[in-house]
């Protein structure tokens, strides 16, 4: 069984999208499921770290949006 990645392009088409938006949010749009899916919790970091999102603390939970 092959494996399919989900490139980075599509992660930052889906924060073009939202206004603002968590993990989850992320998840269920580009899975179509609500599971753990470790490819994204990286992506998104590395998108913050090279300043393409902006990561906020809201409440207990991170809320990410394109600068």
């Amino acid at each position: 069984m092959a494996r399919h990645t989900i490139p980075i392009d599509r992660y930052m088409e889906a924060a073009q999208e939202f206004h603002w938006a968590t993990k989850e949010h992320f998840i269920l749009w580009l899975t179509g499921r609500l599971d753990r899916h470790r490819r994204t919790e990286s992506v998104l970091q590395k998108l913050v770290q090279k300043g393409k999102l902006r990561c906020v603390k809201f409440g207990k939970r991170l809320v990410y949006n394109v600068p």
